[in-house]
């Protein structure tokens, strides 16, 4: 499974409140959590590694994690999930409780499969400063407590778009300025994408090695820089050819294809048609 393929399945929304009176023992569960420190400080253990849970904080266990949330001195309230990342298990409707590591059955994991593309949901994942996600989880518990038409698939999609801020995220967690670099050599690319681009050529532009510049493009897309240039061009392609005011030898011009030949086979391996398949369509688009 690819995480573009994840249309996560909210079993239980809830906020939780961890007082100094709370008593929790260890837990395993059989699907997936996710805790977001909405308000005070906490701390959860995850196999006896503490994380301590501020304001802002967000922990994302897979199913099969040994945890455990610890009282606080002060009282700590979470957003807190439990959720499986495919809609697979959706005829499972109500919250499944976790099991002590003793009495833990592993051939009982819910949805075992996970994003072959994104490992960071294979594990363990712990990050700060998540402030931005607490709009979109209270949105989450909304539609869970008054359960409108369609809230299953309004929840999903929120949650991954908090999945994927997430990973994100951890591609580049503590490093505001790699983020930002990243940010600025895709907005470099969407503006010179008709000239021969390279990352020694990029590099030069920036001030950075060739290697830098291919390891934050492949970071920030997923996708090595000739991929995501030949999706930029195809993109904009889409457009010119929608738009019809250009023959198709000019917008392969237009958009970088030194060969009309090469844009086509390029534009149908990507499209499933040449172009001018849709030359003739576009007034129905």
């Amino acid at each position: 499974m690819r995480f573009e393929d994840c249309r996560p399945f909210i079993r239980y929304a809830r906020e939780l409140t961890v007082s100094q009176e709370s008593a929790w023992g260890t837990s395993v569960p059989y699907d997936a959590r996710l805790f977001y420190a909405r308000s005070g400080e906490g701390e959860i253990l995850v196999g006896g590694r503490p994380y301590p849970m501020r304001e802002g904080s967000v922990l994302y266990l897979p199913p099969a994690t040994v945890y455990r949330l610890v009282s606080p001195p002060e009282s700590v309230t979470y957003f807190a999930l439990n959720f499986d990342l495919t809609m697979s298990t959706r005829t499972q409707t109500v919250p499944v409780p976790p099991d002590s590591p003793e009495d833990f059955r592993r051939e009982e994991i819910l949805c075992p499969a996970q994003p072959t593309d994104a490992p960071e949901l294979s594990a363990p994942l712990y990050l700060t400063g998540m402030l931005m996600l607490e709009p979109s989880l209270t949105s989450i518990s909304g539609e869970f407590q008054k359960k409108m038409i369609f809230c299953d698939a309004r929840m999903s999609a929120v949650l991954f778009k908090v999945l994927t801020d997430c990973v994100r995220r951890a591609r580049v967690a503590g490093n505001a300025t790699r983020r930002r670099e990243g940010s600025e050599i895709l907005d470099y690319i969407q503006e010179h994408y008709r000239e021969e681009l390279s990352n020694e050529s990029i590099g030069a532009r920036f001030g950075f090695h060739k290697n830098y510049v291919s390891d934050l493009i492949k970071t920030a897309t997923g996708r090595p820089l000739h991929q995501y240039l030949l999706y930029v061009r195809l993109s904009h392609a889409w457009e010119m050819l929608e738009a019809g005011e250009m023959s198709i030898a000019q917008i392969a011009g237009a958009c970088g294809f030194a060969d009309m030949c090469y844009f086509s086979r390029y534009f149908k391996q990507v499209y499933g048609h040449a172009p001018s398949y849709f030359r003739t369509r576009t007034a129905g688009l």
